[in-house]
């Protein structure tokens, strides 16, 4: 059978075009960021109500620095999320027991070290053992002197775990931060331990005066970082992504400015 020439030529011109889309396509795909062509993941997080931290207005949005900050990490991986709000105590067991599951705002501390995927530090913040003014006229107390006190804290939490260890005998773990200061304000307990930007952001949240509430003791050594994590068998890819994407974020400085915007600034 003989083909007849402009048949030929149309053939030729057809398979020159497949060849040159081809290698187009296999062009872009190698030029396209491995984030982008992978199957973006929801993420399960766990976390508490701690002001200024993680905030929720009476619709149920939520709001704070560490909101901010995972926000602007699920914009450079493209993953969407479903945060789940529940006391602390919980928070930390859920995220233990979920693979490529995360945490925030948890302190890095040498006994959770081992524990986790650690992403990267939002903030550093110090500790001090708060008491009500009208009940400690003198406002200085020692290591050893705090220990004759009742001390209200957040169940499971790094200020619970801290007095544990250090052979606290007079400890009242409650569920939410909130009753914390209550408790403290209303003279029904002695102490709290709290870092100045959650006392400041918790008071002025319940309306309570600040200025009647006087630091008692400054924990040497207590420098905190309040991070975020993922569970500790989480898939090497998914953490590596994150660890990216927050070191981004620092690098480009819009970690420091959602720091200023909050009223957030390290300690240290």
């Amino acid at each position: 059978m003989v083909i007849k020439p402009k048949l030929l030529i149309f053939k030729l011109i057809r398979v020159l075009f497949m060849n040159i889309a081809n290698h187009f396509i296999l062009f872009i795909i190698l030029l396209t960021p491995l984030s982008a062509i992978s199957q973006n993941k929801k993420i399960e997080v766990y976390t508490e109500l701690l002001s200024p931290y993680q905030t929720q207005d009476e619709s149920g949005k939520l709001s704070g620095l560490s909101i901010d900050v995972f926000n602007a990490l699920l914009e450079l991986t493209g993953d969407t999320a479903s945060i789940n709000v529940m006391p602390w105590a919980r928070a930390y067991q859920s995220v233990i027991s979920t693979k490529n599951s995360m945490i925030f705002t948890i302190a890095r501390t040498p006994n959770r070290e081992k524990k986790f995927q650690w992403i990267g530090s939002i903030v550093e913040n110090q500790s001090y053992f708060w008491g009500n003014k009208e009940h400690f006229k003198q406002k200085k107390l020692t290591f050893e002197e705090l220990k004759n006190y009742n001390i209200v804290v957040s169940r499971d939490s790094n200020g619970h775990i801290f007095l544990k260890e250090n052979n606290f005998p007079f400890i009242f773990p409650v569920v939410y931060e909130e009753q914390v200061i209550k408790m403290v304000y209303r003279k029904r307990i002695d102490l709290l331990m709290s870092s100045t930007p959650t006392l400041l952001s918790l008071t002025k949240k319940l309306s309570i005066n600040f200025d009647n509430l006087v630091p008692i003791h400054k924990t040497a050594g207590r420098n905190t970082k309040l991070s975020i994590a993922f569970n500790l068998s989480s898939d090497s890819s998914l953490v590596s992504r994150y660890l990216h994407a927050f070191e981004q974020l620092k690098s480009s400085g819009e970690l420091a400015k959602l720091r200023e915007k909050w009223g957030v600034t390290s300690q240290f």
